[in-house]
């Protein structure tokens, strides 16, 4: 039986108007929208979609645009072996990392890709030139597609600040750490669905990479960072209960005693005695 042609190179126009979802067909995805708006939901990650953005999938990610207004967009799809043994190319385009690691990362999931004015026309542009070059020519022996398609990846890379391979962890604890520093006087802005929606990710998503990476579950984690400023207020001796209590936003005075208390196992009053012992 004669084994089914499977094209390296896809590049498809799409307008839709109710819902766009990916399929398992082992290929990586760059999606650029024309116009239009809505929801994507990629793995863990989520944003809302409109003109002029741009994402990257692997083939191990699952997305759906849920479309909310007609929208246009391009989809270009290649095989990882796309770009095998193309380093010649790869390094004639001073490309750092190979589109194949690019589409990978987690940061181009996480956050927006965001471009200039510049840079936005040279992406239509080269979308579009892709466009025709499908319509009129075979993709895959095309080299004018191959180079078309290399300096898309280019221009991203020239743009984005990318984060090195292995360093991707490290970067969201730092911001989780900054984050949480500047609103745990704000329980509203601690609150586990709005920590994860300010990250783009999806609270299943947050709550294990948060357990894993600190060794705690995040409510552990808020409560003892709690815990430790209110100790620290009464250990000064400048603070009322009332004080702490509105700093951190507790209801009353009471809330935070029953807090502490069930923290401690004993009373905010029971603590400062025990100071001046």
């Amino acid at each position: 039986m004669k084994e089914q042609f499977r094209p390296s190179l896809i590049v498809e126009e799409i307008e839709e108007k109710s819902k766009l979802k990916s399929t398992s067909n082992g290929y990586n995805h760059l999606i650029f929208i024309f116009k239009g708006k809505g929801n994507l939901h990629c793995s863990s990650f989520k944003h809302k979609y409109g003109e002029d953005d741009l994402f990257l999938f692997s083939t191990e990610d699952i997305f759906v645009f849920e479309v909310k207004k007609n929208s246009r967009m391009v989809s270009i799809q290649f095989d990882p072996t796309y770009f095998k043994n193309q380093n010649t190319f790869l390094d004639d385009f001073r490309l750092t990392y190979s589109p194949n690691h690019l589409v990978q990362l987690d940061q181009f999931k996480r956050e927006k890709l965001s471009f200039s004015n510049k840079s936005l026309l040279f992406l239509r542009n080269t979308l579009e030139n892709l466009l025709l070059i499908q319509k009129k020519d075979e993709l895959n022996s095309n080299s004018l597609a191959y180079f078309q398609l290399l300096s898309l990846f280019a221009i991203l890379e020239k743009t984005q600040k990318i984060i090195p391979p292995g360093d991707e962890k490290e970067t969201l604890k730092d911001e989780l750490v900054a984050y949480i520093e500047q609103n745990i006087y704000s329980p509203q802005q601690t609150q586990i669905k709005t920590v994860a929606a300010s990250f783009h990710i999806s609270i299943n998503y947050f709550s294990a990479f948060f357990k894993r990476t600190f060794d705690m579950t995040y409510k552990n984690y808020i409560d003892s960072y709690r815990l430790e400023i209110i100790e620290s207020r009464i250990r000064t001796g400048l603070y009322t209960m009332k004080q702490i209590a509105e700093e951190l936003g507790f209801i009353d005075d009471s809330h935070l005693t029953h807090f502490f208390k069930k923290k401690k196992n004993m009373t905010p009053t029971a603590y400062k005695n025990q100071l001046k012992k």
